[in-house]
């Protein structure tokens, strides 16, 4: 008897299950077929838990992959790598600034739409090896992996090689570090340069930033390039490459400022690409940042053509006399005073109140004014170990109406040519002035005196420093900012303005500072006696 009960059981349930099936799809065709009578089709969701007829007997329908039997409505969709198209339209009074402070542009990892006409790429590639010169990799990256780590706050323990966002430190910046991934990481930024007029050179201006504090103590290659249009191989920029833009091991506070002014080809063009990039080191790679980035239509340039034939022929014939009076000396300085022979360093500033920020350094034609600056290049020693530590290659750059050119601090009244702040360090110190170009000068050169137009070596009380002071004419003495204790507001000045000549620092004062115009010089009495001391 149990097993006759148990039979009868079984096929009632089969008639009842047969039964509703039949129900449930006469249900989903109806409800699927409401839109076309002007029912909204989301009952048909409701009715069969988010899926709906169609997507139940016809996975082809889906517009999002079910997973796990979740409902249409509850999955996300796959977070995907965000690219900016866009080219930035510098002009004569728009330029491309980037300094990364706004922390809320990148977000998200790999997503670079909040960040305009700029893309950072890891640039894979399987066959590279390490240490490998980044001015020779000319190909085009964006064909790898689009690259930002998005919200990071320490490089001493990130060891991940890519494009990254630090805006967890106290001056938050986009980094670089390669890896045996990132073979070649880089940003990349996009120009439309028709607003500069023809006469204007493009100038790119930047700091490379050593972020990385841990032990590492890689050689980081840096490299600026260029390429006009959407495709093809970039072109390198040689007086924009850094041999190695950190320090270490456990060192995080060198800045290497660049400032280049690209070829005529660049200029007046609607796509132009402008590319900074490091290669897989040897060891373990470093973050290095790029900072600052500044790229503009080079301003002065309209009035330019007037007073450049004018000032040329003006040192011509004052360089032709000295050969024939003094023969012998003549063949060394001829070839290299050709730019800007009459160009002095006129006032510095190393030690300025509080954070630094005043920091300067002057130049000065004699009164000329609209100078060329071509083929000169100013050089910052460290008198700690008699080495340079930052170059800025002056061509396509001339000094004002008045004759003064101001390289210095982004606050520093008429500043021409900025670099960051507390970088010139306060002594005992040199600066330099050269014939010659900013590559000549890699950070780590050694004192030299060839094609050396003028110097300043100096100190804020103290010990004069030999190796440097080979940089001045013999008996020429190391100038202290701090001779009357107020080195942090006064600057080193020649009084009267301009007088001296090369070489020479006999007529320096300590004076208030006068950046970008003329020398005060106040009170002169005083001070010499000081100054010796």
């Amino acid at each position: 008897m149990q097993k006759s009960v148990d039979n009868k059981y079984r096929k009632l349930s089969l008639s009842r299950l047969i039964g509703l099936l039949a129900i449930l799809l006469v249900a989903a065709v109806f409800v699927n077929a409401l839109p076309v009578f002007g029912v909204k089709a989301e009952l048909s969701q409701m009715v069969f838990g988010g899926y709906g007829f169609a997507s139940i007997f016809n996975p082809a329908d889906k517009n999002t992959e079910v997973a796990n039997s979740q409902p249409i409505s509850s999955i996300q969709p796959k977070p995907s790598l965000v690219i900016d198209n866009n080219y930035f339209a510098i002009s004569p009074v728009n330029s491309f600034l980037q300094d990364w402070t706004n922390v809320s542009l990148i977000t998200i990892t790999n997503d670079w739409s909040g960040v305009p006409s700029v893309n950072g790429y890891r640039g894979d590639d399987a066959a590279a090896g390490t240490g490998v010169d980044p001015q020779t990799i000319l190909q085009d990256l964006s064909t790898t992996p689009l690259s930002v780590l998005a919200n990071q706050t320490n490089p001493n323990t990130n060891a991940t090689g890519a494009v990254a966002e630090f805006d967890g430190i106290a001056n938050p910046v986009v980094a670089l570090q390669g890896s045996g991934t990132a073979d070649f990481p880089n940003v990349d930024i996009r120009l439309n340069t028709t607003g500069c007029l023809a006469v204007n050179p493009i100038n790119v201006r930047y700091n490379v930033r050593d972020i990385d504090g841990s032990t590492d103590n890689a050689i980081q290659q840096v490299a600026l390039q260029y390429r006009v249009g959407n495709a093809g191989n970039y072109i390198n920029v040689p007086t924009g490459y850094i041999a190695d833009a950190t320090t270490g091991p456990s060192l995080a506070d060198l800045v290497t400022p660049v400032n280049v002014n690209l070829p005529a080809e660049v200029n007046q063009q609607g796509l132009v690409h402008i590319r900074i990039l490091t290669t897989n080191a040897a060891g373990n790679d470093e973050w290095v940042g790029i900072d600052d980035i500044n790229i503009s239509c080079n301003g002065n340039a309209t009035p330019t053509p007037t007073p450049t034939p004018a000032g040329t022929p003006t040192p011509t014939p004052t360089a032709t006399p000295t050969p024939t009076v003094t023969p012998t000396p003549s063949p060394s300085p001829t070839p290299t005073p050709v730019p800007g022979v009459s160009v002095i360093i006129n006032e510095v500033d190393s030690d300025t109140p509080g954070a630094d920020t005043l920091e300067f350094v002057e130049l000065y034609d004699g009164g000329v004014g609209n100078t060329s600056l071509n083929g000169l290049v100013i050089v910052f020693y460290n008198g700690s170990n008699d080495l340079s530590y930052a170059a800025f290659d002056l061509d396509g750059l001339r000094t004002n109406a008045n004759g003064y050119f101001t390289l210095g601090n982004t606050l520093v009244p008429g500043v021409d040519l900025v670099f960051a702040d507390n970088l010139l360090q306060n002594g005992a110190d040199a600066v330099a002035l050269y014939a010659g170009e900013g590559a000549a000068f890699p950070n780590g050169t050694a004192v030299t005196t060839t094609n050396l137009r003028d110097a300043l070596v100096y100190d804020t009380s103290d010990a004069d420093d030999a190796e440097l002071l080979v940089l001045l004419n013999a008996g020429q003495a190391q100038i202290d900012e701090n001779a009357t204790a107020t080195s942090a507001t006064v600057s080193m000045q020649r009084c009267p303005n301009g007088t001296g000549g090369g070489r020479n620092t006999t007529t320096y004062l300590v004076q208030l500072p006068t950046a970008d115009g003329i020398n005060t010089c106040a009170d002169p009495t005083p001070t010499p006696t000081p100054t010796p001391t």
